[in-house]
């Protein structure tokens, strides 16, 4: 066995445990106490906790379980607003939490209810992870010590990240909740590994079920383990195999559940995941590199050290395969279970993949890093072992820093308390069923250059009414979004056809022309009305039209 450096004490490794968790859980506290306010923290974040509220108001099962993005309760005549991008284990989650609380619209106790959701999932994972680690790291290093330095720094790294740290109680799918539900299938599949029966074939499938609740992405996991299990264990191939079929019935499953819901379809979903696959255009991979290339913006969530992690995760993986690899010249015993090569593969493949599969999430998504992190962490402790505990500890505490610093820079990025304002506003001035078209099909108060829509969510959520873009309306018409006259000639065609109250509500990004305003004049019925004075936005009651 090859000598490695000395460890810490064990008090020393226990003490640095307590403090990553106090940290992180004291960094995600920050977010609680507010509306949802900030880009995709607050986007997702009143995003899913709208249908988790739908979900309170007709059922878990009501329409088979569909995430509902219109208001429920409105009736059977009512067309539910399906969103079947993900499976429903977030939404579900939040309104089991919030069912079980008796948690109330008011001072933003339903905001902490569902930031308290993804901010658990951020805990365990941390548990979770660090067990992993010391499982792994204690059977190749035959020291028990070793393996509690190495998993105590693994989460220090995780821990002072902001991907964690802050975006640990961030509401998505892609998040927290099915991170740590992957950890869990890696850690039934590692003892299944070394104890093959069917009790452990079971756990790992009952893990894969249930991660699959939070999203899709944790299909991948079991689905690389059992390609794992089939390349290193030759008489075990059939049982790989197995798995990954298992996990692809798994995901053929939540496929045939999507395309049963109200208003969904094949052809729908296909859709859906086509716009989600499709490459970057080059205005946006040129702003994805510009981010890239300074730090700013996505990878400001793994701190600037990412290029140092990322180096890492080769040398670490290389240092682990020449070490077995002479152990073995050397007649010395190996291990049996997954090693450290292999658990840094099955950490760091599910990410890239989703990457490579998805390049949209690239530019799109701030959180498109959600899975690095464990994977980064593991590869840095790794490396680690091979300094002097102290000369560690060090590292650990700069990077620890970093971290820390990061956090309030993060915490500040694009809070933009318009869209809660506005709903709270609509909610005063419309009744419950009635529709509101925006009049704009990017948020022209975003200060992200690709314009995306972040007011929409969190405009649904406090005004709890049925919020149409405009963007997706006339698309759904076959109507171009450059012309008013047609838009509003559509947008009278459904008032008239649906026999809801329509409004438009408006924000102009500059000033509208004579034409538009006559436009608008002459589909609204009276005056407009400015929402907040503090804003130019004005809500206009729609006509319906004969023409």
């Amino acid at each position: 066995m090859v000598e490695r450096p000395s460890s810490p004490p064990a008090f020393v490794a226990w003490l640095l445990l307590g403090l990553a968790v106090v940290g992180v859980a004291w960094s995600m506290a920050q977010t609680f106490g507010q509306p949802f306010e900030r880009e995709w923290l607050g986007r997702n974040g009143s995003r899913y906790a709208h249908i988790a509220r739908n979900y309170e108001r007709d059922g878990l099962l009501a329409l088979r379980g569909a995430p509902r993005l219109d208001v429920a309760g409105l009736g059977e005549g009512a067309t539910p607003e399906i969103y079947a991008h993900h499976p429903p284990g977030v939404s579900m989650a939040i309104a089991l939490a919030t069912r079980v609380h008796g948690t109330a619209d008011e001072d933003h106790a339903r905001e902490d209810a569902t930031r308290l959701v993804p901010a658990i999932a951020t805990l365990v994972l941390l548990a979770l992870f660090a067990r992993l680690v010391m499982v792994v790291l204690a059977r190749e290093a035959a020291d028990r010590r070793a393996a509690l330095w190495g998993a105590a720094s693994a989460v220090v790294f995780v821990a002072a990240m902001p991907m964690t740290n802050v975006y640990g109680a961030h509401a998505d799918p892609q998040g927290p909740p099915v991170l740590a539900a992957s950890l869990l299938v890696l850690l039934a599949y590692e003892r299944w590994q070394r104890v093959p029966g069917l009790g452990g074939a079971l756990a790992v499938g009952a893990a894969t079920v249930f991660a699959s609740w939070f999203d899709w992405y944790a299909l991948y996991t079991p689905v690389l383990c059992g390609l794992h299990l089939s390349a290193t264990r030759p008489g075990r191939r059939a049982a790989g195999f197995g798995l990954v079929a298992f996990a692809l019935a798994v995901f053929a499953g939540w496929v045939g559940w999507v395309v049963t819901l109200p208003t969904m379809s094949v052809e729908r979903f296909a859709d859906a995941i086509g716009v989600r696959a499709s490459a970057p255009g080059s205005g946006e991979a040129e702003a994805f590199l510009s981010r890239f290339a300074t730090w700013s913006d996505d990878f400001e969530m793994l701190v600037p050290m990412v290029a140092l992690l990322l180096a890492l995760v080769p040398v670490a993986f290389a240092m682990s395969v020449l070490r077995r690899r002479s152990e073995a010249r050397k007649g010395v015993p190996q291990a049996d279970g997954l090693g450290v090569s292999g658990l840094l593969g099955l950490l760091l493949l599910p990410p890239v993949i989703h990457a490579v599969l998805f390049p949209s999430g690239l530019v799109i998504h701030d959180y498109w890093l959600f899975g690095l992190p464990p994977a980064l962490g593991f590869a840095a402790a790794v490396a680690l072992q091979r300094l002097p505990w102290g000369v560690g500890l060090v590292v650990l505490v700069g990077y620890a820093t970093f971290g820390a610093l990061g956090v309030p820079r993060v915490l500040e990025q694009s809070v933009n308390p318009i869209p809660a304002m506005l709903g709270e506003a609509l909610a005063r001035r419309t009744a419950p069923g009635d529709v509101v078209l925006t009049s704009y099909a990017t948020n022209p108060f975003s200060s992200r250059p690709e314009g995306y829509t972040m007011m929409e969510p969190a405009i649904t959520f406090y005004s709890d009414r049925r919020v149409r873009g405009a963007l997706t309306g006339l698309e759904a018409a076959g109507v171009q979004a450059k012309s008013w006259d047609e838009a509003l000639a559509w947008a009278h065609a459904e008032a008239a056809s649906a026999g809801d109250v329509w409004f438009l509500l408006d924000a102009w990004t500059a000033r509208p022309s004579d034409a538009l305003r006559a436009a608008v004049a002459s589909a609204t019925l009276g005056e407009p009305e400015q929402l907040d004075p503090t804003v130019d936005v004005w809500l206009h009651r729609l006509s319906p039209s004969d023409r």
